[in-house]
């Protein structure tokens, strides 16, 4: 087995019972070489469009509590960006601050 029989069958569910210790290497290398490239494109994809925060920077730029700033994502207030994947949740600047402004309009009436 090659790197070229990976990309062919990437989700073969076969069962494989005579594998050598190199043969599985490469497996693992082709999964872990296509997950690798499947999360630089969408990380590479999110930060193009702007600057990336995680939940803790958010909640501290907004100076609010994280379970807070749950309920706001969950309201539809700020929208959260997430990658595939992964459980990580970001949150584009400029839409934080969009909605920043947007609640101290709000207020302000």
């Amino acid at each position: 087995m090659n790197k070229q029989d990976f990309q062919k069958y990437p989700n073969d569910s076969t069962r494989i019972i005579d594998l050598t210790c190199k043969d599985l290497g490469v497996y693992i290398d082709g999964i872990i070489a296509v997950r690798i490239n499947e999360f630089a494109k969408t990380l590479a994809l999110l930060s193009n469009n702007g600057d990336l925060l995680s939940r803790k920077q958010t909640a501290e730029l907004l100076q609010m509590t994280l379970p807070t700033l749950r309920k706001w994502t969950k309201k539809g207030v700020i929208k959260s960006t997430g990658i595939p994947g992964s459980s990580r949740v970001y949150y584009k600047r400029e839409k934080v601050e969009l909605a920043l402004k947007e609640r101290l309009g709000d207020v302000r009436k």
